[in-house]
Formats: structure tokens, C-alpha cells, sequence
């Protein structure tokens, strides 16, 4: 079980996509949170576990977080996130 880190679109988030195993899990940060809404719950297994940190979203004023299986997060989760899994991959 890996924790996948993503901090961009673009190049960066197609490879992390391609990586990610049932599994695994996501955190999206910085602007990796632009991956938002309906791109990644068609982009990701189900199974995935997709987190999204909390400022980050509201930031960039990203509107589309709302209603995907993405769950909001602070940076508290993120250290706990993080000590969870057997390695974290960061993206960006």
C-alpha cells in the first residue's frame, strides 16, 4: 500500500494515475488539487482513496470538490497520511 502524493497537473498527474494500484491512496495538494471533480473519480479505481488538502482547495478556489469521493484534509491528516502507508511517491 502506497500513499500517492500530487502537487500538478499535466504530465506529472497522468504518470501518477498510471502508477496508482487499487490499493494505493492519492493526496492532492497545491495545485494538484486542479485534478478535482469529475476527471479523477474517471481517471481513478474506486477503490482508491483520494484525499485533498483543505486549503488548498479553497485557495484556488476550486469549486468542484464538492459531491467526488475526494475528502478534504488538513495537514495533521497528512502527517498521520502519510505514517500510514508503506511508502509515500511524491508527484510534481
Amino acid at each position: 500500500m502506497n500513499l500517492h502524493t500530487l502537487n500538478k497537473t499535466g504530465q506529472a498527474m497522468q504518470a501518477c494515475f498510471n502508477a496508482i494500484a487499487e490499493t494505493d491512496a492519492l493526496i492532492l495538494l497545491e495545485d494538484g488539487v486542479y485534478a478535482l471533480g469529475e476527471y479523477i473519480e474517471s481517471a481513478l479505481p474506486e477503490s482508491v482513496k483520494c484525499y485533498a488538502i483543505a486549503d488548498d482547495i479553497s485557495s484556488r478556489a476550486v469549486r468542484n470538490a464538492s459531491g467526488s469521493h475526494v475528502v478534504p484534509i488538513n495537514w495533521q491528516d497528512f502527517v498521520s497520511l502519510s505514517a500510514k502507508y508503506d511508502k509515500v511517491i511524491s508527484w510534481g
